[in-house]
């Protein structure tokens, strides 16, 4: 949902619309506020990445999930080095984008890899804040609106890294913290394993008689392609429909419910539009898919919302299905499928035909979650833990 604020500009000395946002804000919880760098520790990057070498950058993480995906090679600059001794980075320790992309928590699995320092790098002190805790705060969807607020105004790395170290964030006394560490660790350790390998290069002689070309240029073996079941016969699926131009006034004579538009469904924005007629609207149990984009960003629907354009509702024929649906979507062999299937442009995209084709391996809906990426976006499970009033 939108976020709606009354502010008295006669005492404000600029009316500055990102100032008077920070102004307004405020955090679920009401304890001590304290600047982030009044708790944590500044890690400096000293290192020298090649350019051949896989680096962990911001646009390694996925936006929605957390999960950190794959690594970027090309990258020449500094970097944080993670395990060893001296300035090195160490399990606890947190990489903190320049915007709201989700905090990347060092752990051990990650000993021997290189960030890029686009990262913020800090170390929470134990004294004051636990890790798992500041980890969670900061990828909570109060924590990523707050910390795109307080950058949003920056005009490169440097000022965006002062303004995180400025913001204040509520730090409960230790014991507090620690009451949910648990079961923020056992979130944080769901996400590991799951980056995907990196791209490779092959040439290869195909036969293009017969088949779809796409296929045959896309994979060294396109015969996988057709394997499985169409999506289409699990569900209907159908797209959204346009609400209201963004320009145009929230008319809240009539009924609004929250739009679910492909910007929804990556974490970048929250918006509500007028019910009319011709509006499409996604109950609890169907499952949203991105039309625009190279992954699904799949995701089940818990309250209802309004469809918009840039978004499909996929209606399981069986409602147990629909968490199903969505992790495979979200999955390592979907997302693969899926990149095959968007039609190549500008932007990639994925046509409505193409989707109810959608090949689902045998059994691909009983798969066990712990195989899948997470069906739930990371900043809701967070806030499930951290606010649950």
């Amino acid at each position: 949902m939108s976020t709606w604020a009354l502010t008295d500009l006669r005492s404000k000395r600029t009316w500055d619309i990102g100032s008077l946002a920070i102004d307004a804000f405020s955090w679920p919880v009401d304890e001590p506020l304290r600047r982030l760098d009044e708790v944590a520790y500044i890690l400096s990057a000293v290192e020298e990445a090649e350019p051949d070498f896989p680096i962990i950058t911001p646009q390694s993480i996925d936006t929605v999930t957390g999960v950190l995906r794959r690594r970027r090679r090309g990258y020449i600059g500094a970097a944080f080095r993670v395990g060893g001794f001296g300035r090195a980075l160490q399990p606890g320790d947190l990489l903190v984008p320049p915007n709201d992309v989700p905090v990347l928590f060092v752990n051990e699995t990650l000993a021997g890899s290189l960030a890029s320092a686009q990262f913020l790098a800090v170390r929470p002190d134990p004294s004051v804040i636990d890790a798992q805790w500041l980890w969670g705060l900061l990828n909570s969807r109060s924590g990523r609106s707050f910390r795109r607020l307080v950058t949003a105004d920056s005009s490169g790395k440097r000022d965006a890294t002062a303004a995180l170290l400025r913001m204040k964030i509520p730090v409960p006394g230790l014991t507090e913290q620690r009451s949910v560490a648990y079961q923020l660790a056992a979130i944080e350790q769901s996400l590991r394993g799951q980056e995907q390998e990196g791209p490779t290069t092959w040439w290869r002689v195909s036969d293009l008689r017969g088949q779809e070309w796409r296929f045959a240029l896309a994979s060294a073996n396109p015969s996988l392609m057709q394997e499985g079941d169409p999506l289409g016969d699990f569900c209907e699926i159908v797209r959204g429909r346009q609400s209201r131009s963004r320009d145009e006034p929230l008319n809240t004579s009539v009924g609004v419910l929250p739009l679910a538009t492909g910007m929804y469904l990556a974490g970048r924005r929250d918006e509500v539009a007028p019910v009319l007629p011709n509006s499409l609207i996604a109950e609890p149990g169907d499952v949203l898919v991105a039309v625009i984009g190279e992954r699904p960003l799949a995701r089940v629907v818990v309250d209802p919302m309004l469809v918009g354009d840039t978004v499909y509702r996929i209606r399981p024929n069986e409602r147990a299905f629909a968490a199903a649906i969505a992790s495979f979507l979200n999955s390592a062999i979907g997302l693969a499928r899926w990149r095959f299937l968007a039609l190549d442009g500008t932007v990639p995209q994925m046509r409505l035909s193409d989707l109810r084709q959608f090949p689902v391996p045998v059994g691909a809906l009983a798969a066990q979650t712990a195989d899948i990426f997470p069906v739930r976006p990371l900043d809701v499970q967070l806030d499930s833990i951290l606010w649950p009033n």
